[in-house]
């Protein structure tokens, strides 16, 4: 960027740029993005297009045209001093740029606006409501709908069914949003909780009512949610076979950093880097067997029924249904600096720090990545 904040080009010769001796010019590094809906991923570099692979009826296009928009998280304007990044509007959000429903995905433009694809009556057609997707700076998606939080902390959605009329007087200051399969839950800056849709699957919180005080964030299986509480301990609520019930490890549940779901488990990530897990034994929710392994984890993800962890030192463990990539042996000795890792419904996918991509699991939820490496290799 120059001093101006305009965007240098790559085959751009200086004399065209008006750069002048002594200017200074800025440079950004911007993370590439994978995401997935059930059936097919999702992967944005910065400057190019998205690239799709996988099932077409649920967003799996190949490559994605978004017309004349930039994808971008940062906001950059002119200053005196140079150019001024922000992330999102002066938010401390974590932004998710590219955002995957169970059969569609939905993007966030530069100019905070949505486009959207996939499945047209399960969220994949946003038209009807661009005129108030307008600084939008965070979305959450169940298995057929969205919600968008504003940069007015109120929230907008759509998909199928859209009941947030139930409790729209509620949806004020909201800080964060998360989805189950069924159902939505709002933490408001308060520290508050919000839920609505499918009371069987979370969206009544009633019973946790008194517990869901200081909430810092919330994680969501497909019919229960989790809370981490200010001082680093979990309330869960929700359907008991999907993880709604920790009465049995609630003393484990200390000094909790973060939390990833699959369908129907959950595991946390501790301060010191180990791992606890609850919920259905199938879904991932027993790690026994790889207990010894889930040493300093850095990030954790989760396809429908297994998880995969990425360790300090760059390496991934991995476990749950093998039929849903929950054993990564065939590719453990390609598993070496991962940088990023995002699952579909039966998959992993695996950027590793000098770009290559690493997939396993069921190929037809996208473990096959081959015919999307030449797609891949022109970013």
């Amino acid at each position: 960027m120059t001093p101006g904040g305009q965007q240098l080009q790559s085959r751009q010769v200086l004399p065209d740029t008006g750069l002048s001796d002594g200017d200074t010019v800025t440079g950004i590094v911007q993370e590439p993005q994978l995401v997935a809906t059930h059936h097919a991923f999702a992967l944005w570099y910065c400057g190019s297009g998205v690239v799709t692979w996988g099932d077409p009826r649920y967003g799996g296009y190949g490559e994605v045209c978004l017309g004349a928009f930039e994808l971008s998280w940062l906001v950059m304007r002119p200053s005196p001093s140079g150019v001024v990044l922000q992330h999102g509007a002066g938010s401390s959000l974590n932004l998710n740029l590219l955002c995957p429903l169970g059969f569609a995905f939905a993007a966030i433009l530069s100019d905070r606006s949505v486009v959207t694809w996939g499945h047209p009556e399960l969220g994949g057609n946003s038209m009807e409501l661009a005129e108030r997707l307008q600084d939008v700076e965070q979305i959450q998606a169940s298995h057929a709908a969205f919600a968008a939080t504003l940069a007015d902390r109120s929230v907008t959605a759509w998909g199928y069914p859209n009941l947030t009329c139930e409790v729209q007087d509620q949806l004020k200051d909201v800080q964060q949003i998360k989805a189950s399969g069924f159902a939505f839950a709002a933490l408001l800056a308060n520290g508050s909780v919000v839920t609505w849709r499918a009371a069987d699957a979370g969206g009544d919180a009633s019973a946790a009512r008194d517990e869901l005080v200081q909430v810092q964030s919330l994680q969501a299986s497909e019919r229960a949610f989790a809370a981490i509480l200010a001082e680093g301990s979990v309330v869960a609520w929700g359907d008991p076979a999907y993880g709604g019930d920790i009465s049995l490890i609630r003393h484990q549940l200390i000094n909790v950093r973060t939390i990833q779901a699959s369908q129907r488990a959950f595991a946390a990530i501790l301060l010191d880097g180990s791992v606890i897990t609850w919920g259905a034994s199938g879904c991932g929710g027993d790690s026994s067997k790889v207990k010894s392994q889930l040493v300093n984890v850095q990030n954790v993800q989760a396809s429908q029924c297994a998880f995969a962890a990425i360790l300090e030192d760059g390496s991934v463990v991995t476990w749950g249904d093998p039929a849903f990539g929950g054993d990564s042996s065939h590719v453990k000795d390609r598993l070496i600096n991962v940088h990023a890792i995002q699952a579909s419904q039966r998959a992993f996918a695996v950027v590793l720090c000098d770009g290559t991509l690493v997939t396993w699991g069921d190929p037809m939820y996208g473990g096959d990545s081959s015919e999307a490496h030449a797609q891949l290799q022109r970013l």
